[in-house]
């Protein structure tokens, strides 16, 4: 550990060492090209080591488990049954059993053959639109197409964000993308779009990516936001155009009676759920909420906890990206604070963490800082894999991880100098 830590920050120091004069903060040179390379190849290595673990274990239960399941009760692919049995649920145009409960189990059993716990869809009704391609073949093909969709999209935010190739391969192989792939999960496309609405320059491209997040709106929430503190009215008109547009389509598609179940039935029996569900549902989410409902405080009181600390956190925010004027360190400040204000995050969502993380990593000056920030995005690769254990040894530790890379961004991106062309300056090309 101690080897590993000296190694940190001898990174962390030729960061500095290296860089020369200082340079504009609209470009990419915070962190030195090489030295940020060397330590991302660094940080490849134990990638590479869980990623061929991952795969090992992939194969054995590729090989192993049956069509449908790992063990009984135990879907293969995680939730991606929700999504085949969804996907199948639209072509046969049974739009309203999708919104209730009760009629997407037993159309689930119908082909699992045995029960296998409560499933919701909990996506809003355009979400449809999307999710119908894959009832198209069978499970375990559409299941591994699916995976390679969701690493596609998030790889394509990567790069037209700006991040190297070796970046996007660190973010698209983390532990917590192959968690989403484990889990049969939204959070690497969702996590794509995010970094593709962050990219600059904003405009049609940015508002699409917006519209589509609204699917999975705990993600993509902080964009209106920053894009009112930077005046982007254009890009906020046009995602609110598109987001009402597929709205609209969904309900003459799917019917009125779709959006009564999800708003009546669905969103009812997820706030129940994340309130009062137990088992090992509260150890994959790390946000507030779900920590002091693991160190048994009820959960309304919890979420009340929740919401002072969430408005406290925006508080911050905003002042953050009033000062700071590094558009890497404002896109940073909005991914990782996206992660401490939604109470419904889980593991598998944290890809956005890391990227925050390796964003603030280039934009940062200072030999202190950038070690700082090259230990955290260290614990940002690493934190999926541990929130579990952590949290059923007692100790949900997450959100104090997070808020300390929330801080150390803040403290980093405060001497970067606003630009007047709104907060977010000019637009650049960061990749390697």
């Amino acid at each position: 550990m101690r080897a590993e830590s000296e190694r940190v920050g001898a990174v962390g120091s030729d960061m500095v060492s290296s860089a020369g004069p200082p340079v504009s903060t609209t470009q990419s040179h915070g962190a030195p090209a090489m030295a940020r390379e060397r330590f991302v190849r660094l940080l490849l290595v134990p990638a590479a080591v869980y990623l061929a673990a991952y795969l090992a274990g992939l194969w054995q239960v590729w090989t192993s488990a049956s069509e449908y399941l790992l063990s009984p009760g135990m879907p293969f692919g995680g939730d991606f049954i929700n999504q085949w049995a969804v996907a199948k649920l639209v072509l046969e145009r049974a739009f309203a059993a999708i919104y209730q409960p009760d009629a997407l189990m037993a159309f689930q059993k119908g082909f699992v053959g045995e029960d296998i716990g409560l499933r919701l869809w909990a996506y809003p009704p355009h979400s449809l639109f999307f999710v119908w391609p894959f009832g198209l073949g069978g499970f375990r093909l559409m299941y591994a197409l699916w995976s390679v969709f969701g690493l596609a999209v998030l790889a394509a935010g990567a790069r037209v964000f700006g991040f190297s190739w070796k970046e996007t391969v660190l973010l698209t192989l983390s532990p917590a993308a192959l968690y989403c792939i484990a889990g049969g999960q939204t959070g690497n496309a969702a996590g794509g779009l995010l970094l593709i609405a962050l990219a600059r320059p904003s405009g049609s491209r940015s508002a699409a990516a917006a519209a589509l997040l609204t699917v999975k709106p705990q993600i993509g929430f902080l964009l209106a936001l920053l894009w009112l503190l930077d005046r982007r009215w254009r890009t906020i008109l046009l995602a609110g155009v598109l987001a009402a547009a597929l709205a609209g389509a969904s309900v003459l598609v799917f019917g009125m009676e779709a959006w009564r179940g999800y708003l009546g039935v669905t969103l009812p029996a997820l706030s129940e759920l994340e309130r009062a569900g137990e088992g090992t549902f509260p150890y994959v989410i790390p946000s507030l909420f779900m920590s002091l409902r693991l160190l048994g405080m009820e959960g309304s009181a919890a979420f009340a906890v929740h919401v002072v600390f969430a408005l406290a956190v925006l508080a911050v925010l905003v002042l953050a990206l009033m000062r700071v004027g590094d558009r890497q360190m404002q896109a940073a400040l909005v991914l990782v604070a996206t992660c401490l204000v939604t109470p419904y995050m889980h593991f598998y969502d944290l890809g956005i963490l890391l990227a925050g993380m390796l964003m603030a990593l280039r934009a940062s000056r200072g030999e202190a800082m950038t070690g700082l920030l090259a230990a955290l995005t260290i614990v940002a690769w690493a934190l999926p894999v541990v929130i579990v254990p952590m949290g059923m040894a007692g100790l949900p530790l997450s959100p104090l991880f997070i808020l300390a890379m929330f801080a150390a961004i803040c403290v980093a991106g405060w001497d970067t100098k606003p630009s007047s062309a709104g907060i977010s300056g000019n637009a650049v090309d960061l990749r390697g």
